[in-house]
């Protein structure tokens, strides 16, 4: 986890200084020409709130008090003394060299949202397993670790008010590091994770799949493609056509016009919960 917050930390050096030598001064995500005639965008307010009393709003859509439980982080070193190597040993005595370290991160909430009399109830979870090496060099260089693998879940039940049990909606996003199986070389390369994201009430299912930046905008209003991608959000498609994107980078949720009051409560209920994360999960 700590050379993937280092990736993203290298990011955002890097665009910043992108920005600065090609006169740009925004970075958005690119909404595809068709769908933006024909959705609306919302601004999502309420984001990173205070704890105690969080709460999100956009467009005619209002949360209750988002209801979290702990954010755990568990560590756990791996290998006895009796497991290890002599070379082990010897950079265990002088204070440097490689640990093995399995990490365990879970949260979860529950929150209601409602618009125009309608409201949709939502309970999420999700979780974190990762392996890493670090290594302790005592030198300038500072503490230096690698992922070698990386699981992370998100799954949430959404109950449309007055649904049948016919009508709840499970949701699920998966993403799976390996590092055996990672091509990523160069240095803006992002690392190869599998992923997976589906909405289903068990007859109609929506995809869910991950969208990324990679352009930005200068002062005169024209595009300039970035020299890597960064994590933008989600897109959601229901019988094969966009119906919502969650744009995570600007925090904006886009809605098709032509859907029904109920499908848009629903829609915007599973976009609320992608936003409302606290675990970051890696981005291929």
């Amino acid at each position: 986890m700590q050379q993937q917050m280092k990736y993203i930390q290298l990011l955002g050096m890097a665009a910043l200084l992108w920005l600065g030598i090609a006169s740009c001064t925004t970075i958005k995500m690119a909404i595809p020409a068709a769908f933006k005639s024909e959705a609306t965008p919302m601004k999502v307010k309420g984001l990173n709130g205070w704890p105690i009393n969080e709460r999100v709003h956009f467009g005619n859509f209002q949360s209750n008090r988002i209801r979290r439980g702990w954010n755990i982080t568990s560590t756990r070193r791996q290998g006895s003394w009796s497991q290890q190597r002599l070379e082990d040993l010897l950079y265990k005595h002088f204070g440097v060299g490689p640990q093995e370290l399995s990490t365990r991160q879970k949260d979860k909430f529950r929150f209601e949202l409602e618009a125009d009399s309608l409201f949709a109830e939502v309970y999420a979870r999700e979780q974190m397993l990762s392996q890493s090496t670090q290594i302790r060099t005592q030198t300038i260089l500072g503490d230096w670790g690698r992922t070698q693998n990386y699981l992370y879940t998100f799954a949430a039940t959404i109950i449309p008010g007055g649904a049948s049990e016919k009508e709840v909606w499970q949701l699920e996003l998966t993403n799976v590091y390996d590092r055996q199986k990672d091509t990523a070389r160069r240095l803006f390369d992002q690392p190869y994770v599998e992923e997976k994201g589906h909405a289903s009430n068990g007859t109609d299912t929506i995809s869910i799949r991950s969208i990324y930046i990679t352009k930005a905008e200068g002062k005169d209003g024209k595009e300039a493609n970035m020299p890597f991608r960064i994590p933008g959000g989600y897109e959601l498609k229901w019988d094969g056509g966009l119906v919502c994107i969650v744009d995570a980078f600007g925090k904006n949720v886009w809605l098709h016009n032509g859907l029904e009051p109920k499908d848009r409560i629903l829609l915007s209920a599973m976009a609320s919960a992608l936003l409302l994360r606290r675990i970051q999960d890696i981005k291929g």
